[in-house]
């Protein structure tokens, strides 16, 4: 069986072992990157197999590829990829799933603390030189607060989302998990979205990107926050409408964010949000999920969802 790798390189690490991966199929070509839908068609030729962190796998693209039998996505979204299409013409797509959870829990956290104890802000401040210019032996320019007895309000409740609530609880903070919005009907563990985002000090955000989650979180879902409230953002860019959020630090509706993920990526240099103007925003570049040892999870996981798709098994099918 052919399999190309379109995006090795957003995997490749230092300390990350490919060998197994590399052996599961008699004939790969691997790519670091592939940047245009030509390139990507030039590339698919002849593929039987191909894995895809981040390249997006289009409708003209598979119809154009009949040879075309599995896509391994290198990620849990799935939402580069044209999964109706997928279907239609009977491609097996499958993804990898709970790889970087103890991760982007991990950063999930960071970022959480980092907004309530104003951590960067106060670093900046330190390499400016206010604290070697202070009068007394601490700088107070910023109110900073305890997580202890917070409301963190989660929307998104598969495994990142319950690893995040049971940290959440650890450290003495309240948890509302939010129903689906626009929901008819309430699961009994859950609470109405309108009413989550009402009485969140933090909302953090944990769910798919897909139609009914785009922009979900936009004007009057940020207006209807408590201006004490601070927003997290560590799925996806989608989730959230940028112009908004934009608008609402400005206008101090919320009192901070923070977001691993934009909706475009890289983003443009023009975006409002990289202006430097946002007070208490912080902005990392898509890095929760990447530490060393979810690298490897992923790996390990993309080797047994391809050596189960030749032994003819559906290993975590999305299609």
């Amino acid at each position: 069986m052919r399999g190309i790798f379109l995006d090795r390189a957003t995997i490749q690490a230092a300390g990350i072992d490919f060998t197994a991966f590399d052996n599961a199929l008699e004939h790969w070509q691997h790519f670091d990157t592939t940047t245009s839908e030509a390139q990507t068609l030039a590339r698919l030729q002849d593929a039987e197999l191909v894995v895809t962190n981040k390249v997006p796998l289009t409708r003209s693209l598979l119809a154009q590829n009949p040879q075309l039998k599995c896509i391994c996505i290198a990620a849990t979204g799935t939402d580069h990829v044209d999964l109706k299409a997928a279907h239609e013409l009977g491609i097996f797509v499958c993804n990898v799933v709970n790889y970087s959870t103890p991760a982007v829990v991990q950063h999930t956290f960071g970022l959480m603390i980092s907004l309530m104890s104003q951590i960067t802000r106060y670093h900046t401040l330190v390499f400016e030189g206010e604290w070697a210019r202070a009068q007394r032996f601490c700088l107070d320019n910023y109110s900073t607060n305890e997580l202890l007895n917070k409301t963190l309000g989660i929307v998104g409740y598969g495994a990142i989302g319950k690893a995040v609530a049971e940290l959440a609880r650890a450290f003495g903070m309240k948890v509302m998990v939010s129903e689906h919005k626009n929901s008819v009907s309430l699961r009994s563990d859950r609470v109405p979205f309108t009413e989550l985002i009402r009485s969140a000090d933090i909302l953090t955000l944990h769910c798919p990107l897909i139609a009914q989650t785009r922009d979900m979180i936009g004007a009057p879902e940020l207006e209807a926050m408590k201006p004490s409230a601070f927003l997290i953002n560590t799925s996806r860019g989608g989730l959230i409408d940028e112009k908004a959020l934009y608008e609402a630090l400005m206008h101090g509706s919320i009192q901070g964010a923070a977001l691993d993920v934009l909706a475009q990526e890289p983003p443009s240099p023009l975006l409002p949000l990289l202006s430097g103007q946002c007070p208490n925003l912080i902005i990392t570049p898509h890095v929760a999920w990447n530490a060393v040892e979810s690298r490897q999870r992923l790996i390990d996981e993309l080797t047994y969802n391809i050596l189960a798709f030749k032994e003819g098994k559906q290993r975590n099918k999305v299609l």
